[in-house]
C-alpha cells in the first residue's frame, strides 16, 4: 500500500475478503478465478421473462422475488448506505435539512455494464 497511491486498506480487505471467505464457497464460481460482482446477484425465476424487473414487476407475483439489501452507514454524512444488486447509495427518502445539515451523495446504478449516475433529491 505504501508504494502505489491508488491501493488502499479498503481494497485490500476487500481482497481478503474474497480470496479466503467467499473464494472457499462451493458454487462453481470461486475455483476459477473469478470475482463475484453484486449485480450479478439478481434472483430470475425461471417462470418469468429474461428482462423480469423485480423493481417493476415483483408487485404482481404471489410469490414475491427477495432482494438482497446490504445496509452500512457513510462515514462522511453518517446517513445509510445501501447495496444491492442493481444500485447503490444512499436509499431514496428526505432528510430533514433543519436537523442535518450534510449534503446527500449520488445514488450509482450498475446495469449491463454501463454505470449511471443520479443526483439524490
Amino acid at each position: 500500500m505504501f508504494l502505489c497511491p491508488n491501493y488502499s486498506r479498503t481494497l485490500r480487505v476487500g481482497e481478503l475478503y474474497e480470496s479466503a471467505l467467499f473464494a472457499k464457497v462451493a458454487d462453481g464460481e470461486g475455483g476459477d478465478g473469478r470475482e463475484r460482482w453484486l449485480n450479478r446477484l439478481k434472483i430470475q425465476p425461471m417462470d418469468e421473462d429474461p428482462d423480469f424487473d423485480s423493481k417493476i414487476d415483483n408487485w404482481k407475483r404471489y410469490a414475491k422475488v427477495p432482494n438482497l439489501i446490504l445496509n452500512a452507514t457513510t462515514l462522511n454524512t453518517g446517513h445509510n448506505w445501501h447495496f444491492t444488486a442493481s444500485w447503490m447509495g444512499e436509499p431514496p427518502g428526505g432528510i430533514n435539512t433543519k436537523v442535518d445539515a450534510n449534503y446527500r451523495l449520488r445514488r450509482v446504478y450498475h446495469d449491463s455494464g454501463r454505470v449511471r449516475i443520479c443526483r439524490a433529491k
